[in-house]
């Protein structure tokens, strides 16, 4: 295929000028083309895989030609050098343009990634995440446990990914994607809970089998006095941050 294009290329009948520029032309396409089937392979992967897949991508196609100029230099079979290096100095722009714009893509996106909620967990100490489903007055409850949501964050794990998760899995309608935190719940132990409390408002009553409570009804229902306390301190919407012993 290499051989056939500089071949073509270099029997055009032009005057040299026009032949140079010709080439150019020929290897921009030639190069184009084939950096643009690997991005539409990996247009759905991360922007750090793209920019691996274009330097890989180029740098195959930089020693393909260079081998080739080599090669046909030595069998003879070489129509024009200038085409090889036309070939090799375009590839090599395609390599650092379309790698430097995916790899700075991916910057971003890193830069967005932390800073988003990320949850730090260390050795000794547990993360939970503590969710209340609210549709209008009523709460929403886990139906087997009698308390709200929780979540157990493994390490470094993204707080929007997890609520991401919840709410497809229950498939709740939900009003807000970004779940409102009111509070954090800290018990002071040999290792050291933390339970980071939020309510999530929903447009209709969830599906499935929960435990429902009328806000007014969380005192005298018979939850936990743990799980009382974060129900009323969520609805209330005061912002909390509790210490307790275990």
């Amino acid at each position: 295929m290499i051989h056939q294009t500089i071949k073509f290329l270099t029997e055009a009948n032009e005057p040299w000028i026009n032949q140079y520029l010709y080439y150019i032309v020929g290897a921009i396409a030639v190069v184009g083309i084939i950096m643009l089937m690997v991005n539409s392979i990996f247009s759905t992967k991360r922007n750090s895989k793209r920019a691996l897949a274009n330097l890989i991508a180029s740098s195959s196609l930089l020693l393909i030609f260079v081998v080739a100029l080599i090669v046909d230099s030595n069998t003879q079979l070489i129509y024009n050098k200038s085409v090889y290096l036309i070939f090799i100095v375009v590839t090599l722009l395609y390599g650092i343009v379309l790698t430097s714009i995916f790899f700075s893509r991916s910057k971003s996106q890193l830069y967005y990634k932390t800073n988003k909620s990320l949850v730090y967990t260390l050795k000794d100490k547990e993360v939970k995440l503590y969710i209340v489903i609210k549709h209008e007055d009523d709460l929403y409850l886990n139906q087997k446990t009698k308390s709200g949501d929780v979540i157990e964050v493994g390490k470094n794990q993204y707080q929007d990914d997890l609520f991401k998760k919840f709410i497809e899995t229950n498939k709740l309608n939900v009003i807000n994607l970004e779940p409102e935190k009111i509070g954090t719940i800290t018990i002071n132990g040999k290792k050291e809970k933390e339970y980071r409390c939020f309510i999530l408002e929903v447009q209709t009553p969830p599906l499935g089998e929960r435990l429902k409570i009328n806000k007014y009804q969380i005192i005298p229902s018979d939850l936990s006095d743990f799980d009382k306390t974060i129900c009323m301190r969520l609805v209330l919407g005061d912002e909390f941050d509790i210490t307790l012993d275990e």
